[in-house]
């Protein structure tokens, strides 16, 4: 699986404030795994660590197999459901980690990346992304960086809407309502070459 490396995590037996400070001032971080079939535990993680993944091509969708000193049971899949920072300092104080089953399929979002300058904005348009994330459904190994939309072909007035993405192999993009995520316009006080040839949809 392109999208996992592993996280060394302790299990952590003191609970509650003091005890979170203290590992803060040790060069730790409390942390909590959980998921289906598998005994919640709290952990302790390098905070460094984790940021250095989360900082990653895969962001906030990178998967770790947790490494869990003392644990008997396989390393885990695991992505970051929720974390904490500090309001000065901007660092990780606290992470939940969600299981993930590697056999079944992966509700999950990912970013909207374009791709191709638009034949709208060599005619004078200005590209605006209107979208920048979508949800998808895949198996764990499957998970993409992000889903790519070629907008080389976009034209003023016109949108370039959901359904145009092609997604990779193995991965379903959701969406009840075929939404736009670019377009091309143009600025107030401006004209276009491609607006005397009436392109433009509603």
């Amino acid at each position: 699986m392109e999208n996992t490396n592993s996280l060394q995590a302790t299990i952590r037996t003191e609970t509650g404030k003091g005890a979170c400070r203290r590992m803060r001032a040790a060069g730790k971080i409390p942390a909590v795994v959980y998921g289906p079939n598998f005994e919640a535990l709290s952990l302790s993680v390098d905070p460094e660590a984790l940021a250095e993944r989360l900082l990653g091509d895969y962001g906030r969708n990178a998967l770790f197999r947790l490494e869990i000193e003392g644990h008997d049971a396989a390393p885990p899949v695991v992505r970051v459901t929720t974390y904490d920072r500090d309001p000065v300092r901007r660092t990780i104080k606290h992470v939940d980690f969600e299981v993930i089953d590697e056999d079944k399929t992966l509700k999950i979002k990912v970013p909207l990346k374009l791709e191709g300058k638009p034949v709208g904005v060599t005619r004078g348009g200005v590209l605006r992304q209107i979208r920048y994330d979508v949800m998808i459904l895949t198996k764990p190994a499957n998970v993409p960086k992000a889903l790519v939309a070629d907008i080389s072909k976009l034209r003023i007035g016109h949108m370039h809407r959901i359904s145009e993405v092609a997604p990779p192999e193995n991965v379903k993009v959701l969406f009840d309502d075929n939404f736009s995520i670019a377009t091309v316009f143009v600025p107030r006080g401006v004209t276009a070459s491609e607006e005397e040839e009436g392109g433009g949809e509603a």
